[in-house]
C-alpha cells in the first residue's frame, strides 16, 4: 500500500510538471488542476500556491469557487513549516476569504476565526498593510452579513488608522471606502461626508488604485457612498450629479459591483420624488450589472430594486414577491444589514395591496430589527411604514402608537441628518393630526411637507398632494 501511494504521488508529480509545460499559456485556467495534482503528489507548498492562483483567477465572478480554493490554501499553509513566505500566504488566504465572505454570506463565528488567524499571522510577520486590510474586510462581514452596524464602523475606523501608518495610497483609499459605507449605514452622515471629502482631495481619481484590497474600485466606492449620503441628506439634485460622475467611471472601468450598489441611492431618490419611471430604469441597471457579479449580495440588490420599482408603479402582485425574496435572502446571511429595509419595503407593498394586518406586523418587525442592528436610516424607514399601516386602519385608538413611531422617526432624522424622510414624516403627522381632529396642525404639517418636496424637486409629490387636498 505504501508503494502504491508512492507510485501515485510520482504520477501526480509528473502530470503536474508536464501540465505546467503543456499549458504554459493557460496556467491561471489550469491552476485548480495543478493544485489537485500537487496535493496528491504530497507537495503541499506548491499545492497551496496553485490554489492561491486558482482563487485569484476565480475572483468575485466565481466567488464560491474562489472561497473553496482559499480554504484549501488556509489548510495547506498550516501543514507546512512556518516561514515568512508561509505567513504571507496564510494572511492572503484570510484576506481572500473575508473579502468573499461579505459577498457570499457566512457565519460570524467562522469569519471571526478567519480574521483572528489572519491577524495573528500578520502580526507575527510584522505586516502592517495586511493587518489594516484584514480590519476593513472583517468590518464588512460584521456589518453586511452580521447586521452589526457598530462593529462595521469601529473595525473599518481601525482599518483606516492602521492604513495611515503606512505609505500605501491604495490601502489608505480602500480603508476609507469601507469606512464611508460604514458611516452611512450606521447613520454617521457628518463623519461620512468628511471621510469622502478627504479621500477625494487626498488621492488621485484612479479607479484601479487599491482595488486589490476591496475587489471593487475604492475611488468609485467613495464617489458612490458620497452620492448616497447626499441623497439621504435630502440633497437630491447634488446626489444625482455625484451619482452621474460615479456611474460614468464605474461603467468605463467595468466596475459592475459598484454600479449595482449605486442604483440604490437613486432608487431612494425616486421613492422620495414619486418617480416610478426613474425607479424602473435604475432597477433595470441593478439587475443587469448585478447578474455580471454573480454573488448573492448583488442578486439581492437587483431583486430589492425590482420590488421598489413595482411598488412605485402600483404593481403590488409583482412588488410583494420581489420584496419577500429580498427579505428571505437577508435572513439567509447575505446582506443581513438590510433586513429592516427589505422588511419595510415588503410592509409598504402589502399596504398597497390592502393587507393591513400583515403590513403592520411586518413593519413592526422591521422597526425592531433596525433598532437591534443600530441601522438608523432603516429604522426611520420601518417606523414610517408602521405609521402608514396604522394610519390606513383609520383607528383613533392607534393614535398613540402612530405618534410614537413618528416621534422616533424625527429623533433619528435629527440625529443622523437623513432629511430625505422628512417630507413623508410631515405627511404622516398631518394625517395623524386629522385623525385626532386637529385641522390646524394637519394643514400646517401638510404645507411643510409640500415645501420640503418643492425644495427637493419632487414635483410629482407636490401634484399628488394637490390632488388629495
Amino acid at each position: 500500500e505504501t508503494l502504491l501511494r508512492e507510485n501515485r504521488a510520482r504520477v501526480h508529480a509528473a502530470v503536474a510538471a508536464a501540465s505546467v509545460e503543456i499549458y504554459a499559456e493557460k496556467l491561471d485556467e489550469k491552476a485548480a488542476l495543478l493544485a489537485h495534482h500537487c496535493e496528491n503528489a504530497g507537495e503541499k507548498w506548491q499545492a497551496a500556491l496553485w490554489h492561491q492562483r486558482a482563487a485569484e483567477w476565480a475572483g468575485i465572478t466565481n466567488a464560491a469557487q474562489g472561497a473553496r480554493h482559499w480554504e484549501q490554501v488556509r489548510a495547506l499553509v498550516r501543514a507546512v513549516p512556518r516561514s515568512e513566505a508561509s505567513l504571507q500566504l496564510g494572511v492572503a488566504a484570510s484576506m481572500g476569504l473575508l473579502g468573499l465572505a461579505w459577498r457570499l454570506g457566512t457565519s460570524i463565528e467562522e469569519a471571526t476565526a478567519v480574521f483572528d488567524e489572519g491577524r495573528e499571522l500578520a502580526e507575527a510577520n510584522g505586516d502592517a498593510r495586511s493587518l489594516a486590510a484584514l480590519h476593513g474586510n472583517y468590518a464588512c462581514v460584521l456589518g453586511l452579513v452580521g447586521g452589526q452596524s457598530e462593529g462595521y464602523w469601529s473595525y473599518s475606523r481601525e482599518g483606516v488608522r492602521l492604513a495611515d501608518e503606512t505609505d500605501d495610497q491604495g490601502l489608505r483609499l480602500a480603508q476609507r471606502a469601507f469606512l464611508g459605507f460604514a458611516c452611512m449605514i450606521s447613520g454617521r452622515v457628518n463623519e461620512g461626508f468628511a471621510v469622502c471629502a478627504s479621500a477625494i482631495e487626498q488621492f488621485p481619481p484612479d479607479p484601479a488604485l487599491g482595488i486589490e484590497f476591496t475587489g471593487y474600485s475604492p475611488f468609485v466606492g467613495i464617489l458612490n457612498v458620497h452620492a448616497w449620503m447626499l441623497v439621504r441628506a435630502g440633497r437630491l439634485g447634488e446626489g444625482a450629479v455625484a451619482y452621474g460622475r460615479a456611474e460614468k467611471l464605474a461603467r468605463e472601468f467595468g466596475d459592475n459591483e459598484n454600479r449595482t450598489w449605486m442604483q440604490l441611492s437613486q432608487l431612494e431618490s425616486a421613492v422620495c420624488r414619486g418617480d416610478a419611471a426613474a425607479a424602473h430604469e435604475h432597477s433595470r441597471v441593478a439587475l443587469e450589472s448585478g447578474e455580471k457579479c454573480s454573488t448573492p449580495q448583488s442578486a439581492w440588490v437587483g431583486r430589492l430594486s425590482v420590488g421598489i420599482a413595482h411598488r412605485l408603479a402600483g404593481r403590488w402582485e409583482e412588488a410583494i414577491p420581489a420584496a419577500e425574496f429580498a427579505l428571505d435572502t437577508t435572513k439567509e446571511g447575505a446582506n443581513r444589514q438590510f433586513e429592516a429595509w427589505a422588511g419595510a419595503e415588503l410592509a409598504m407593498a402589502l399596504l398597497g395591496r390592502g393587507d393591513l394586518a400583515r403590513a403592520q406586523q411586518q413593519a413592526q418587525h422591521a422597526a425592531d430589527t433596525a433598532l437591534a442592528q443600530h441601522s438608523r436610516s432603516d429604522e426611520v424607514r420601518a417606523n414610517l411604514a408602521l405609521a402608514q399601516a396604522l394610519l390606513a386602519h383609520g383607528d383613533g385608538a392607534a393614535l398613540g402608537r402612530i405618534q410614537g413611531a413618528l416621534a422616533r422617526c424625527q429623533e433619528l432624522i435629527d440625529e443622523t441628518g437623513n432629511r430625505i424622510f422628512q417630507p413623508e414624516v410631515c405627511e404622516c403627522r398631518s394625517r395623524a393630526a386629522a385623525l385626532g381632529g386637529d385641522a390646524a396642525v394637519a394643514a400646517r404639517e401638510r404645507e411643510q411637507s409640500r415645501e420640503l418636496y418643492a425644495a427637493m424637486g419632487a414635483t410629482s409629490q407636490i401634484e399628488r398632494l394637490a390632488r388629495e387636498t
